[in-house]
């Protein structure tokens, strides 16, 4: 199980392993992902649903009506593609509920963001802007480039390359297709029910002890703008409305938005060290503050339901990593451990993992720090 199933990697090597895998999820583009990556279908067979779909949306007179609910769209794409992208969109709604549909669904979602005007350097939508750059820059000329291309850019080409390049993925998972499948079943990791009605008890608890291996990441403490970052994606899927988009971040664990009188009051997260820790921060930013101690209620909520589940003899696999907030050290892989050793979890081995992508060692916030190594702690029951 992975509580916090993101994109769904430890459900799809559960399948790869002849496991079935139960995820939670709280973003709803994230668990269309985790079921597309997961579901094994006969590629051959729907070459011709997608020509037949490429042609009806290139002959499409639907450019106009029922536009997506992304804000200032005409900001972050050029006229041409928001047309080509809408006449995808109608001939994609048109499609009847299949895994053949939620694949689709999610190359149009890779599409709609990656013929944006949003910075692909850059996770959260940030309008490119070439002109950031000196001359001779390295980045001045790519930037340039992709601004060049964006200008005549032909949706259904990137679309349809998008679309090729997937079901060659699909079509490696063909020697699995007879496993188990892995399946999300809830929108939160601290409250694990059949929620999505993907087992035999609809809208019951996953029964106690009835999980042997638990292996996931949480969210870090204001680090990443989780629900932003796909917010184009997920107005062009129709998954919200720019208030949903604020719900869907109001229920994220490691969210940063609150409002003032949310944070009036100091959080008390019973882990003495970090309160501590939490009293001295809050003298300087009592928003930051609030911020990581919210963070570690909402997370102790989710390592206990983590608890409730897992099998006796069970063990739980969490990477987690320590950040900096207002320039201090937040231990949250400490933390961790201190509460899952409350709730009788006995550490057997930690590991040190170095992250050495570039493109994940940035700094979200003037207050956060990169983030260089994760923890990788093995805890048993």
């Amino acid at each position: 199980m992975d509580p916090f199933a993101g994109s769904g990697t430890v459900l799809l090597e559960a399948r790869i392993c002849g496991r079935q895998g139960l995820g939670a999820e709280t973003n709803p583009l994230a668990r269309l992902i985790c079921r597309a990556k997961t579901t094994y279908f006969d590629a051959t067979e729907y070459h011709q649903k997608l020509k037949r779909l490429l042609a009806g949306a290139a002959s499409s007179s639907k450019t106009t009506d029922d536009l997506p609910n992304v804000v200032n769209l005409d900001y972050w794409y050029f006229p041409h593609v928001v047309r080509e992208l809408q006449a995808l969109r109608a001939r994609i709604n048109e499609l009847e509920p299949s895994p053949f549909r939620d694949f689709i669904r999610v190359c149009f979602s890779a599409c709609a963001r990656k013929v944006s005007l949003a910075d692909p350097r850059v996770s959260v939508p940030v309008k490119l802007r070439p002109e950031r750059y000196p001359t001779s820059h390295p980045l001045r000329e790519k930037s340039d480039e992709l601004l060049r291309q964006l200008r005549t850019v032909n949706v259904f080409e990137v679309f349809k390359n998008i679309v090729d390049k997937n079901l060659r993925r699909i079509e490696r998972l063909r020697p699995f297709r007879c496993t188990e499948p892995s399946i999300v079943i809830s929108s939160d990791a601290r409250n694990l029910t059949d929620e999505f009605h993907q087992l035999d008890q609809a809208g019951k608890s996953l029964p106690d002890s009835s999980v042997p291996l638990i292996i996931t990441s949480p969210p870090y403490a204001g680090a990443q703008k989780y629900v932003r970052a796909l917010s184009l994606s997920m107005g062009w899927l129709d998954f919200c409305s720019q208030k949903w988009l604020t719900d869907y971040d109001a229920r994220t664990i490691g969210r940063e938005q609150y409002r003032v009188d949310e944070y009036a009051e100091l959080v008390h997260t019973e882990i003495d060290t970090a309160d501590r820790l939490l009293h001295r921060i809050r003298k300087h930013n009592p928003l930051r503050a609030h911020i990581a101690g919210n963070y570690l209620v909402e997370l102790g909520s989710a390592l206990t339901e983590m608890e409730r589940v897992l099998a006796p003899g069970g063990y739980l696999v969490i990477v987690s990593a320590n950040n900096r907030v207002c320039g201090k050290v937040f231990r949250t892989p400490n933390y961790i451990e201190q509460i899952l050793a409350g709730l009788g979890l006995s550490r057997i081995l930690v590991l040190r993992d170095t992250i050495r992508s570039r493109g994940l060692m940035t700094k979200r916030n003037k207050t956060a720090n990169v983030i260089a190594q994760e923890i990788v702690h093995v805890f048993r029951k």
